[in-house]
C-alpha cells in the first residue's frame, strides 16, 4: 500500500498520522447534544407520565428562570439599556392585586384596620373569594410565600389539564409541543402565573369545567366552573355558555340544571359582602372604574396622545382571528373563548392583555395550532422566548404602578410577617 494512500485513509477515518483518533471538540459537542435531544425525544415518546413530568419540570422552570435576575439582584439584563428598576425579588410580592388577595385570605373581609393605608376597609371586596381561599390554604409557609405558591400551582395544573384537553379531543397533532408553548405564551401568562394573581386559579378551573363539559360530565363541570366564578367575576359567563351548548346537544339539555350552581355561587358570595359590608353589589360599584359603556373605547379613546391603539387593535384582531380559527375544529372552543375574551373590549384599560389571558388557550395556542406547530414557527421560537423574558423583566422591574409604592409596603411587609 502507497504511504499517500494510507494516511488519506487514516485522515478520512478521523486519525491523525500517528494513527490516534483525532479529537474535533465542535463536532463533538454538536454530536452529543443531537444524541441528548434524541433521548429526551425518545423518552418523551414512549411513556405518558414522563410527559407530564416534563411539563411539570418546564412550567417550573419558567419561572425560576423569570425569577432569577431578582433572586441575584441583578442591576441589567445582558446589556446596560435593559436596566432594572427594581431589582429585589419583594417585587414578586408587591405586583397588584397580589397584596389585596393577602389581606382577604388572612381576614376573610373582616377588616377593621386596613393594612394597606391608602385603601378602604371595604375596597377588599373588589377581590373575589377563591384565589384567597388557596392563599389561606398555604399559608403555613407564610402568607406572602403562599400567594406565590397558590399561583405556580394552578399555572402547572392549567398547563396539565390544557394538555389533556389537547390529547383527549384531538385538537391538535402536536399536543406536548402546544401544552409546552403554555408555559410562557401569551407573554403576559409568563408574568400572571408567578406573581399573586387570580388568572392561574381561574384559567385551570375554566379548562377544567370544559374538560368535563366535554367528557359529558355536567355535575363536576358546574362545580368547576361555580369555583372559576368566584375566583374571577367572568367565570359567570360560563352559565350561558352551558347552556348554549346544551341547547345543541339534544342529548344532555335535560341536565342543564346543575349549571345553576355557577350563578348561585356568585350570589351566595354577594349576599355574604351584604353582611360584610350591607352592600349586595360593592364588588360592581368598586369594579367599575375602566368600564366602558361602548366597545372598543380603549382604541379610539387614546389615539391622538400614543401608539398603545396599534398594540390594541392587533391584540383584538388576533384573539379575533384565533376563535374564528378555533370555529373550524369545534364551534365549543370558539363560543367558550368568544365569552370569556368579551368582557375585555368594554375595558378602557392599558392591561388589556391580562383580560384576555383566559381566552388565549382556545383562541391562540389552539386557534393558530397549525402555524405554531409548523417548522418555521419553531425556527424562530427561541428568538420569541428571549423577546417574552425581556419583556417579562423589564415590565416587573418598572417603577411603575403595578406595584405597591415604596411608603406603602415596607409597613404592609412589616405587618405581614406577623401573620
Amino acid at each position: 500500500m502507497k504511504a499517500g494512500t494510507s494516511k488519506n485513509k487514516l485522515a478520512y477515518r478521523g486519525y491523525n498520522q500517528a494513527g490516534r483518533k483525532e479529537t474535533k471538540a465542535p463536532g463533538i459537542i454538536l454530536g452529543n447534544l443531537a444524541a441528548l435531544f434524541r433521548r429526551v425525544r425518545k423518552i418523551l415518546n414512549s411513556r405518558e407520565e414522563y410527559r407530564i413530568a416534563f411539563l411539570v419540570v418546564l412550567t417550573l422552570a419558567t419561572t425560576v428562570v423569570f425569577y432569577y435576575p431578582f433572586l441575584v439582584k441583578a442591576e441589567y439584563i445582558g446589556l446596560p439599556f435593559f436596566k432594572l428598576e427594581k431589582n429585589t425579588f419583594d417585587v414578586m410580592y408587591r405586583h397588584w392585586d397580589g397584596p389585596v388577595y393577602v389581606v382577604v385570605a388572612k381576614t376573610l373581609y373582616s377588616i377593621k384596620e386596613s393594612p394597606l393605608p391608602h385603601l378602604q376597609p371595604e375596597f377588599y371586596a373588589a377581590a373575589l373569594v377563591g384565589y384567597p381561599l388557596a392563599i389561606r390554604l398555604f399559608s403555613g409557609m407564610g402568607y406572602l410565600n403562599a400567594m406565590l405558591f397558590a399561583s405556580i400551582l394552578f399555572a402547572v395544573l392549567a398547563v396539565l389539564i390544557f394538555y389533556k384537553i389537547l390529547k383527549k379531543f384531538n385538537y391538535t397533532k402536536q399536543p406536548f409541543f402546544l401544552a409546552a408553548l403554555f408555559t410562557i405564551f401569551p407573554p403576559r401568562w409568563l408574568i400572571n402565573h408567578s406573581v399573586g394573581a387570580s388568572e392561574p386559579m381561574f384559567i385551570f378551573f375554566s379548562l377544567l369545567a370544559f374538560y368535563f363539559y366535554k367528557k359529558n360530565d355536567h355535575p363536576l363541570a358546574a362545580v368547576s366552573a361555580a369555583v372559576a366564578a368566584i375566583t374571577r367575576v367572568v367565570g359567570g359567563l360560563l352559565f350561558p355558555f352551558f347552556l348554549v351548548m346544551m341547547f345543541f346537544d339534544k342529548n344532555s339539555s335535560k341536565k342543564w340544571w346543575v349549571y345553576l350552581i355557577i350563578p348561585l355561587a356568585l350570589v351566595a358570595h354577594f349576599a355574604y359582602y351584604q353582611i360584610a359590608y350591607g352592600d349586595f353589589l360593592i364588588y360592581f360599584k368598586l369594579n367599575s372604574v375602566g368600564i366602558a359603556s361602548t366597545p372598543f373605547s380603549v382604541v379610539y379613546s387614546s389615539a391622538a396622545r400614543t401608539p398603545a391603539p396599534e398594540f390594541f387593535i392587533g391584540l383584538f384582531g388576533i384573539t379575533a382571528l384565533g376563535i374564528a380559527r378555533a370555529y373550524r375544529k369545534d364551534r365549543a372552543l370558539a363560543f367558550f373563548a368568544l365569552l370569556l375574551a368579551l368582557p375585555a373590549v368594554f375595558l378602557n384599560l392599558s392591561d388589556i392583555s391580562r383580560y384576555v389571558l383566559p381566552a388565549m388557550p382556545f383562541a391562540l395556542l389552539i386557534g393558530f395550532e397549525d402555524i405554531l406547530t409548523s417548522k418555521e414557527f419553531k425556527y424562530v421560537l427561541p428568538f420569541l422566548v428571549l423577546l417574552t423574558y425581556l419583556y417579562a423583566w423589564t415590565f416587573t422591574g418598572a417603577a411603575l404602578d403595578h406595584l405597591v409604592p415604596d411608603d406603602q409596603w415596607i409597613p404592609f411587609a412589616r405587618i405581614v410577617s406577623t401573620w
